[in-house]
């Protein structure tokens, strides 16, 4: 199965997808076969756990849609936030100010509101901290490697 069939369904990373599969096979809804880029994976039947079905996933993507998007639901706050993914500059100014009531690292603000820490810090940060809504745990060195900010 290739994982680009379930980055276009579900609109997540690349190694998200590999944690939602691998999870997917530790409940018992999936049987993986082969290691790296070549494992393919098999829905499980629950009469037979342990034996895969004749029917790959790839083969059975457009009803498992459903079934994914119920797991991911489950798994999603370990893979990116509940926030939707597009919002005005206002709206994601507010959620990161409010993210940042301590001081919190760039990491934390990507994994909590679902956007990558390269937009962040070279889109929204230095942004928010011209217009004084933000400030730096290390004012003097930007790309400091505990950086962390707050809001003012």
């Amino acid at each position: 199965m290739k994982n680009e069939r379930l980055r276009y369904a579900l609109k997540i990373h690349k190694a998200d997808i590999h944690s939602l599969l691998k999870t997917m096979c530790i409940e018992g809804l999936l049987f993986s076969d082969g290691h790296g880029r070549g494992t393919k994976y098999y829905l499980l039947d629950s009469a037979n756990a342990g034996r895969n079905l004749e029917r790959n996933l790839g083969s059975n993507i457009g009803s498992l849609e459903s079934n994914i998007g119920s797991l991911e639901s489950n798994i999603g706050s370990n893979l990116e936030s509940n926030f939707k993914r597009r919002m005005s500059r206002k709206e994601l100014y507010k959620v990161i100010i409010e993210t940042c009531s301590n001081w919190v690292s760039l990491e934390y603000i990507s994994k909590t509101i679902g956007r990558s820490p390269y937009y962040l810090l070279n889109e929204i940060i230095p942004s928010m901290l011209d217009e004084g809504l933000l400030e730096r745990m290390y004012p003097n060195t930007p790309r400091h490697p505990n950086q962390k900010y707050k809001k003012r």
